[in-house]
């Protein structure tokens, strides 16, 4: 692409398609302190699901520089900034998966904005306007597939795939000591994407669950009051209470 951002984030010079997206992860990170987790492990497990351009996996290298951490990152220009991060600033123990994840293993259409604005919001489950985006395939992956040891820190920010993911890997779900999410949910995807089927998942595998539902009218800025009254969003925090 031919624009891009630079920025600097836990005192690291940084790469980004656009500085909307880098400046909104920059304050989740630092003033809300979004995906902040306690561990006395010294090398936790952290599974990073939808790392943008990695400024969430510098975060968590910045508070665990021993951490093992696996990324997932399907968008095309999101992931070639997030492996030049990485490179650059010499990071080890991260594994990126450059897939989407899924319900099953395959092909998908990728809606990605085509208005040079931001690349927050691409995803295989809430389609775009035409006028306003660009399809390309991607291909996905299972979660289940990578629950094998025990993870210290479960992160997803996977625009409407969240249930789909969970209900995939739900039987692995208890190898997972902490969770946070960001719930991404339309009138139009409810049957596939609902936020109390996702409580209640968690909360049948041992979770103890927080919600905290946000006011879309400050996070969907470009979208006109039609659409934000179709979207619903959510953090979601999650604890194992049986490990």
């Amino acid at each position: 692409m031919n624009q891009f951002h630079i920025g600097e984030f836990c005192y690291r010079k940084l790469y980004a398609p656009y500085k909307a997206d880098f400046e909104k992860i920059k304050s989740e990170l630092i003033v809300d302190n979004a995906y902040q987790f306690q561990s006395i492990k010294e090398r936790p497990l952290i599974i990073d699901c939808g790392s943008h351009v990695g400024l969430s996996i510098i975060y968590f290298k910045s508070r665990f520089p021993k951490a093992k951490i696996i990324g997932f990152e399907p968008d095309p220009d999101n992931l070639y900034f997030l492996k030049e991060n990485l490179k650059n600033n010499g990071f080890e123990d991260v594994v990126i998966v450059p897939k989407a994840l899924a319900s099953v293993e395959k092909t998908v259409d990728f809606w990605r904005d085509n208005m040079g604005i931001s690349t927050w919001g691409n995803s295989i489950a809430i389609p775009k306007e035409p006028e306003e985006a660009e399809v390309v395939p991607v291909e996905t992956t299972l979660l289940s597939s990578y629950l094998q040891d025990e993870v210290d820190f479960l992160k997803m920010d996977i625009e409407g795939s969240e249930e789909q993911v969970l209900q995939e890997a739900a039987n692995k779900l208890p190898l997972v000591r902490q969770i946070e999410l960001e719930f991404h949910g339309t009138t139009k995807n409810n049957d596939i994407n609902n936020l109390d089927r996702i409580v209640t998942l968690l909360e049948d595998k041992g979770f103890e669950v927080e919600v905290e539902v946000k006011d879309v009218t400050k996070i969907f800025l470009r979208h006109g009051v039609a659409d934000r009254l179709n979207f619903h969003f959510a953090q979601v925090r999650a604890k194992n209470t049986k490990n």
